[in-house]
């Protein structure tokens, strides 16, 4: 997972770009869909956020992890507040 960031009222702007230039297994959301409004885990990430559902992703070369992803071994742990 990764997230963006954007001025207000630029996130369509973002998103329609995003869409014509990744690859179809990253995702793109609004960070309202995949964290609960006002929630501590959503005050910690931008407007907009990828998910990438394959091998391919925005990354440099070598680089393994990102913001997390939406596997147990990262939502269920001690004190995630994920969901919150």
């Amino acid at each position: 997972m990764r997230w963006f960031y954007c001025p207000a009222g630029s996130e369509d702007q973002l998103v329609n770009r995003l869409r014509g230039e990744l690859p179809a297994s990253v995702h793109i959301f609004g960070a309202d869909e995949l964290f609960v409004p006002g929630s501590l885990a959503r005050s910690r990430v931008g407007q907009i956020a990828l998910v990438a559902r394959g091998s391919d992703f925005v990354t440099f070369n070598g680089h393994m992890f990102d913001h997390g992803s939406d596997t147990d071994g990262e939502l269920y742990v001690p004190y995630g507040v994920w969901n919150a």
